[in-house]
């Protein structure tokens, strides 16, 4: 036995309540209610990805009405160039997986280390399920990147992690 000093123990879910909790409450706000329902509904009826950026207009959210790429697969969620950017957000129908794709991670993660305001990403699938990326240290997310290419940890189609590299 030792005398070594007791590592506290840190859980991620903890860690991130608060800014998950940031992200639900923007969700619900009155502004932006009504293209956050049309998303919803998109991903319970439709059978191609639908997107909006959410962004801050002087201390407004303001978010696009939710648009596609015409594909089934995947949507590019671009902010406007006004306003700054707070959330991405998109579907995943009855015909994609629920959760979200390595894909998605990597999207969020570089949309953290772009946007010093960027609050976290937001895939609302099928199934009623709602996932959100959020991240409290923006200087991890870089390191991470760096360490962690996504060339090469990602799949060519990048829906999965390549498993010859060390992420996978």
């Amino acid at each position: 036995g030792g005398s070594g000093t007791d590592i506290p123990l840190i859980d991620p879910c903890e860690e991130a309540t608060l800014p998950t909790a940031v992200v639900n409450d923007l969700l619900h706000n009155n502004n932006i209610s009504s293209q956050v329902n049309v998303l919803e509904n998109h991903a319970l009826n439709d059978n191609a990805e639908y997107g909006m950026a959410i962004t801050d207009n002087n201390g407004s959210p303001v978010a696009q009405t939710p648009y596609t790429d015409g594909n089934s697969g995947t949507v590019t969620v671009n902010f406007p160039s006004s306003g700054n950017p707070l959330v991405a957000a998109h579907i995943h129908h009855k015909d994609i997986v629920a959760p979200p794709s390595a894909k998605d991670l990597y999207n969020a993660l570089q949309l953290i280390k772009d946007y010093p305001t960027y609050l976290g990403s937001m895939v609302f699938c099928f199934n009623g399920t709602k996932y959100t990326f959020v991240v409290k240290d923006r200087s991890k997310v870089i390191a991470f990147l760096n360490a962690h290419p996504r060339q090469q940890n990602l799949t060519a189609d990048e829906k999965l992690f390549n498993e010859d590299f060390d992420i996978g």
